[in-house]
């Protein structure tokens, strides 16, 4: 789901800069950004699945 998302994000800023919506450089330092944002997100996540014993990745409200 990662890939395919990532992909699609891809076009979507080509897209964008073909259109002279933004500036390639907007675009990079949005997926940057993306990037941190998701790296910040899993290093929590296995901070908090450490401190609590639960597993990594899982979320119990949707997991049962």
């Amino acid at each position: 789901m990662g890939v395919a998302l990532t992909v699609l994000a891809a076009l979507l800023g080509f897209a964008r800069v073909w259109d002279g919506v933004h500036y390639p450089l907007d675009i990079a330092v949005g997926a940057a950004i993306g990037a941190v944002a998701v790296t910040v997100v899993l290093l929590v996540d296995r901070l908090v699945a450490r401190t609590t014993g639960r597993p990594a990745g899982g979320n119990p409200a949707l997991t049962g």
